[in-house]
């Protein structure tokens, strides 16, 4: 049984590494799914909420490169 579970967990591993290259990005971006959600569900039928999600993704996304290009840098 543990077998197979480190078996699964050995060939999830590179896996997930795939599509979640950077785990704090996508902690990130998830919760700002969430906060954008959670702001649709007080607030329904504004047209501002699809900006403020697209600016919110945008400043995530550049943020990442960022500190990308920061720890590539010190090594």
């Amino acid at each position: 049984m543990i077998a197979t579970h480190d078996r699964a967990q050995s060939l999830a591993r590179p896996v997930v590494g795939f599509f979640v290259d950077d785990g704090i990005s996508a902690l990130l971006t998830i919760a700002w799914i969430g906060m954008i959600l959670a702001i649709a569900r007080v607030a329904p039928d504004q047209a501002w909420l699809g900006v403020l999600f697209a600016v919110g993704l945008c400043v995530l996304f550049v943020s990442s490169i960022v500190l990308r290009v920061r720890r590539i840098q010190r090594v």
